[in-house]
């Protein structure tokens, strides 16, 4: 028998990932997530052609994002957040990686820039970078990604302004950019996001008004806009949602809508 799935998470393991676990060479399915492991990736894992799905999520697991792991075309799902990994995201990330859907590498220590060439994974659906130390701005191009529900690049060290770009992401239903010094005002072009369900913007240092583009966002359920430097009247914003209830902090400018 020929194993294709292999789930040994949530068991207290210790130590190093065993590299003889490269051996499986029909495996599928990876999970090692919410263990106690400790060490790098070791290479051999990423020798199966058949790796579709890898979850290291919370774990000590160290070093620098594996290189090696470009050699596996046929990976979706990789998640290795909540980890003490550093360094930099290579350039070339979606070069060999072009079916990866799901990308989780928050609470890691991460630096360097957000490479724009994540715009090449085009089946991309989860994108999760926040909890990390980049920096630089936001690229554009990941408002190619049409594929993309839900968006977390918040807790980092960025700069410059939200790309109106974003507004092309039409199945996006979750967007964090929270607590990343990004500047400027709040994109019109948002206001195309039809199944928006979650933005959060708080503690940035935008400026201007929430667009009135906004009253399109019609499955808006909780919005957070907290500790920034807008101004206009909240009022003219609310009367768009005459069928929510609205429970709002008007002093730190946060409004959480329940559509009713």
């Amino acid at each position: 028998h020929r194993v294709t799935v292999l789930n040994i998470s949530r068991l207290n393991l210790t130590g190093t990932i065993p590299s003889q676990l490269g051996n499986l060479s029909s495996l599928q399915s990876l999970n090692l997530s919410f263990n106690r492991l400790s060490g790098s990736i070791p290479s051999a894992i990423f020798t199966m052609y058949t790796l579709k799905y890898v979850s290291f999520r919370e774990n000590q697991l160290s070093g620098a994002f594996p290189s090696f792991i470009f050699n596996k075309s046929s990976l979706q799902h990789l998640d290795f957040s909540q980890n003490t990994l550093s360094g930099e995201i290579p350039a070339n990330i979606c070069s060999n990686l072009p079916f990866l859907e799901y990308i989780s590498l928050s609470k890691n220590m991460f630096h360097g820039g957000i490479p724009s060439a994540l715009s090449k994974c085009t089946y991309l659906q989860i994108l999760s970078l926040s909890f990390n130390d980049f920096s630089g701005a936001i690229p554009k191009d990941i408002g190619n990604l049409t594929k993309l529900m839900e968006l977390y690049l918040g807790r980092n060290r960025l700069q410059g302004e939200i790309p109106r770009e974003f507004g092309s992401l039409a199945e996006l239903e979750l967007m964090s950019l929270r607590e990343s010094n990004l500047q400027g005002g709040i994109p019109q072009e948002l206001g195309n996001l039809a199944k928006l369900e979650m933005l959060q913007l708080f503690q940035n240092n935008l400026t201007g008004e929430i667009p009135r583009e906004f009253s399109n966002l019609a499955k808006l359920e909780m919005m957070s806009l907290s500790e920034n430097n807008l101004q206009g009247v909240i009022i003219n914003f609310l009367q768009f949602y005459s069928s929510s209830a609205c429970f709002c902090n008007l002093y730190s400018f946060a409004c959480s809508l329940i559509m009713l």
